[in-house]
Parts: C-alpha cells; sequence; structure tokens
C-alpha cells in the first residue's frame, strides 16, 4: 500500500524537508450479528504494529512511503474488518 500526503503550516504554505515520523498498525474488528439483527459488542484483537519509520518531504511538502497490508495468518478463514 503506498501513503502520500502533503505537509501544510497553518497559513497554507508547503513545508519543505521536514521530518515525517509515522507508525502503521493494525487491530482486527469482530462484530457479532445475532438472527434478530442485534449487535453485541464487538470484539477487538490488541494492536499489531505492522511498520514504523520516517521520510522527508520533498521542496513542495509532499511525501510518500509503503508497507505490505497484510492479514492476520491467525484469521485467514474468518470474515474480517480492520481499522
Amino acid at each position: 500500500m503506498k501513503i502520500s500526503g502533503t505537509c501544510e503550516a497553518f497559513s497554507g504554505a508547503n513545508i519543505s524537508k521536514a521530518t515525517v515520523k509515522y507508525i502503521i498498525k493494525r487491530q482486527e474488528t469482530v462484530i457479532w450479528r445475532s438472527y434478530n439483527d442485534y449487535f453485541y459488542r464487538p470484539y477487538r484483537s490488541p494492536l499489531t504494529e505492522i511498520k514504523q519509520g520516517e521520510t522527508t518531504t520533498d521542496d513542495n511538502g509532499n511525501f510518500t512511503f509503503d508497507f505490505d497490508a497484510l492479514a492476520d495468518e491467525k484469521s485467514q478463514s474468518k470474515p474480517r474488518s480492520y481499522q
């Protein structure tokens, strides 16, 4: 997955040569629904860190980084929703 963004000051000016730090985390969420449309409290697994790093903005304030958005191996057979 490729993530891109722009660093701007409150005035709207682009910020060049800035350091951008990021942490990508995954959390599985299972929503239980009964036959009569009653929703139970969702189960959420602990957060799992996928990638951590930093990059630098270019002269126009733009930055990009990428990571592999892989599903949890333990939940491959279940329907899943990540946030």
